[in-house]
């Protein structure tokens, strides 16, 4: 049985440093996608940009730590409440 101050309050089961860290990480994510996209090369022109370090270290190191703090934002429980 949960103790409320309000019955008729519905309680919300994040709280809001969870909330914010799982924008935060949304955030995240899509800045690596958007550091991953760009001028591709195809069968005519060939882009060396393709190989950069933004695209091929950066951008997928941004997009890995999005999901982990997703994940933590998830599972972050408040140690005040």
């Amino acid at each position: 049985m949960q103790n409320r101050t309000n019955p008729s309050e519905p309680s919300f089961p994040m709280s809001r440093k969870g909330l914010l860290l799982l924008s935060l990480s949304i955030l995240l994510i899509i800045a690596g996608y958007v550091l991953m996209g760009g001028e591709g090369s195809n069968a005519h022109r060939f882009c060396p940009s393709i190989f950069s370090v933004c695209r091929t270290l950066v951008a997928p190191l941004l997009c890995l730590s999005g999901y982990l703090l997703a994940v933590v934002g998830i599972v972050f429980l408040p140690s005040g409440d």
